[in-house]
């Protein structure tokens, strides 16, 4: 008999509980497999619970450079978590973690039998919806700082997701040019901010008052003081190792400052890529890998002309280990040349010799940002070209960069890279995408986008196509 995952018994052991609690209440409680995970559901008419039932383990990071804190203590826990989704209609209304099952049952009773609403249930219930109300109450009182020290700059709610589904993962941003702040609820009071310019966390502030992390915040944003500066005024705001490298623009030095620092720890991460600390070290010696960048996908070291995601690779090499460092030869190089695929199997300095002479005969410049940076000065040509006075436009959201157009009728699109080097995504943000050529991406947004109709008609053409005599 195959042995249940351990998501598995968590939730069935919810379920257990759950069925003997509300026995004697018209509901109905199930289970279920989404994903990874293991569900939950309680439901009465209109209402229901979602229980997502999750073993947190803590997380191998990458070889990379996220300087980032963890975004909320819940998520830090190990053990075992409930991510609960409290709806109507099965729509989100409000979202909670816990690691208590006690806590999941009361507050399931009171939203699908007691019928609650949201403010009973925030009265009541601690942990619903605790890290939204805690990042929005952080925005209102940091605004009202700001404004009093006559600031430009206005926090705002941001996230990656729909914030009825992703409540419990919502941030405080402010953005202003390149520069820009992520904020977020500190212990008794306090607030923790991390301060970025080009989307690289640059200095950390710890156990700040709203006061004094308004007045980094302005410092950073509206005076565009350096990090130095900002410590001056604001002493627990410290710049993270290698900033005054990044503030005087020698980017790619900062890179490997930091990659070989991460690779030489002695954590998990610098344990997973030691083998490649023999490179590592050869780098700042360099002619042509120095001016480069790299990132680490699963156990293999990849060279970038672009410093963050998503990575422009095209004809770059990569090495991959060969076994472990006690090998003659511990490394396998893989290049491309013309439209030919080599590889070679060699030690650390061949394989650094071998990336000298690939490197030093690249044309394209290495540049800091990633492929979406260079996406507007492509699209606009296209819209130029086309006649339109429509132009995109770059927008950071949260780490990362949107390309955004506004057509005639106000409908905002995003275009994102994709494989192919003319390949773009092309998506609505009410919810349609479609991958294309950059220069049809360009038509579809002047003409007024995409819609349902014609993304299913594209994918029936292709599966007639596919399946044609």
């Amino acid at each position: 008999m195959k042995t249940p995952r351990i998501e598995e018994t968590i939730a069935r052991d919810l379920l257990h509980q759950l069925e003997i609690a509300f026995a004697k209440d018209n509901v109905n409680v199930s289970f279920g497999v989404g994903g990874v995970n293991c569900n939950v559901d309680v439901r009465s008419g209109v209402l229901n619970c979602s229980i997502h039932c999750v073993l947190m383990l803590g997380m191998r990071g990458n070889a990379h450079l996220s300087q980032m804190p963890q975004q909320q203590k819940l998520i830090e826990k190990q053990g075992v978590q409930y991510l609960v989704r409290f709806n109507t209609e099965d729509q989100p209304q409000a979202t909670g973690r816990t690691q208590d099952s006690r806590e999941v049952e009361d507050a399931v009773r009171d939203w699908v039998i007691q019928q609650f609403d949201l403010h009973k249930m925030h009265k009541k219930h601690a942990f619903v919806d605790a890290h939204y109300r805690a990042v929005n109450n952080l925005i209102e009182q940091i605004n009202i700082e700001l404004s009093q020290i006559v600031s430009t700059v206005h926090c705002l709610l941001d996230s990656d997701f729909n914030l009825n589904y992703g409540r419990e993962l919502v941030e405080a941003w402010a953005y202003a040019g390149e520069r820009s702040c992520q904020l977020k609820p500190g212990d008794l009071n306090t607030i923790q901010c991390v301060l970025l310019e080009k989307r690289t966390p640059l200095a950390i502030g710890s156990n700040l008052s709203y006061q004094s992390a308004a007045r980094a915040i302005s410092l950073w944003m509206d005076k565009n003081q350096s990090t130095n500066q900002v410590q001056e005024v604001v002493a627990n705001v410290v710049p993270v190792e290698f900033a005054d490298v990044f503030e005087r623009g020698e980017y790619a030095a900062w890179h490997w400052h930091n990659v070989l620092k991460q690779v030489s720890n002695d954590d998990s991460v610098g344990a997973f890529y030691a083998v490649y600390l023999p490179i590592y070290e050869r780098i700042p010696n360099s002619q042509y890998i120095k001016n480069f960048f790299s990132f680490t996908s699963y156990n293999i070291l990849r060279f970038s002309n672009c410093s963050l995601y998503p990575f422009d690779t095209d004809n770059l090499p990569t090495l991959s280990p060969f076994g472990d460092l006690t090998n003659e030869r511990p490394y396998v190089l893989g290049w491309t040349k013309g439209k030919k695929e080599n590889s070679k199997v060699c030690n650390a300095q061949e394989a650094f010799d071998s990336l000298e002479e690939i490197l030093s005969v690249q044309v394209k410049t290495p540049y800091f940002g990633s492929l979406t940076d260079q996406l507007v000065d492509r699209v606009n040509s296209h819209l130029i070209d086309l006649g339109s006075q429509l132009r995109a436009q770059a927008v950071q959201k949260l780490m990362r960069l949107e390309v955004q157009v506004k057509n005639s009728n106000g409908r905002i699109f995003e275009v994102s890279p994709a494989f192919g080097k003319e390949k773009v995504m092309l998506q609505s943000l009410d919810g349609e995408w479609l991958t294309m050529n950059i220069r049809k991406a360009a038509e579809k947004i002047i003409s007024g986008g995409i819609t349902k109709r014609s993304v299913l008609t594209q994918i029936q053409d292709r599966i007639r196509k596919w399946y044609s005599p």
